[in-house]
């Protein structure tokens, strides 16, 4: 364990975030370490297959139905937004900036000042 943590901290020195996670997640999770019966073909990359497995289970079907509904209107306004105020109200890129700028402050003061607040 003590090599595991000096060879953690080496890499630790040159910032490689993505090898450290890993090692962690190889070394700490033990079913990372288990042999999988079966072989690995192309076919486990299909990224349908693995949503429709995944989805399989109630709980992440709630979670991504959520995370969707959450998403789906902030994409949109990110993409409609500029037209329905280029139509409706004439303004140029300059000003639908600083709706956008207006709305990310607003976010930046609900998260982190408000909702800590309201969480308690």
């Amino acid at each position: 364990m003590r090599a595991l943590v000096r060879v953690y901290w080496q890499i630790e020195e040159h910032h490689d975030l993505a090898t450290q996670e890993h090692m962690l997640g190889y070394f700490v999770l033990h079913e990372s370490r288990q042999q999988r019966a079966g072989r690995f073909d192309s076919a486990h990359l299909n990224p349908f297959a693995q949503l429709s497995g995944a989805l399989a289970y109630p709980e992440v079907r709630r979670l991504v139905t959520v995370n969707v509904l959450f998403i789906l209107p902030f994409s949109l306004m990110g993409v409609g937004l500029p037209l329905l105020l280029r139509d409706s109200l004439g303004w140029g890129p300059g000003e639908t900036s600083t709706v956008y700028m207006v709305v990310g402050v607003c976010d930046i003061l609900a998260q982190g000042f408000l909702l800590p607040h309201l969480i308690r």
